[in-house]
């Protein structure tokens, strides 16, 4: 059971999930690129493996901040987007 005390407007959830984990961090108000790369790299440390992320439309995960972070990590993670029909 998850027990938290919402004194918040606004509460997000970034979340992964694999054969035998479910990883998640809680932010007060929107995720934006800093927290996405934050918790990539959580993600990286935790599992120590190659990571396939699957992204809807969310600007964030466009932005230069997340796509340099992409980018120096040479194929350790490994991208792929949403179909835009999908994103609704």
């Amino acid at each position: 059971m998850l027990q938290y005390r919402l004194g918040w407007k606004q509460l997000s959830v970034i979340a992964g999930i694999s054969y035998w984990r479910f990883y998640f961090r809680l932010f007060n108000g929107s995720i934006k690129s800093p927290q996405i790369v934050e918790f990539l790299k959580a993600l990286q440390t935790t599992s120590g493996k190659k990571l396939l992320i699957i992204w809807d439309g969310l600007q964030a995960h466009r932005s230069k901040f997340v796509r340099a972070h992409m980018e120096a990590q040479r194929g350790r993670i490994v991208l792929e987007r949403l179909p835009a029909y999908a994103r609704r």
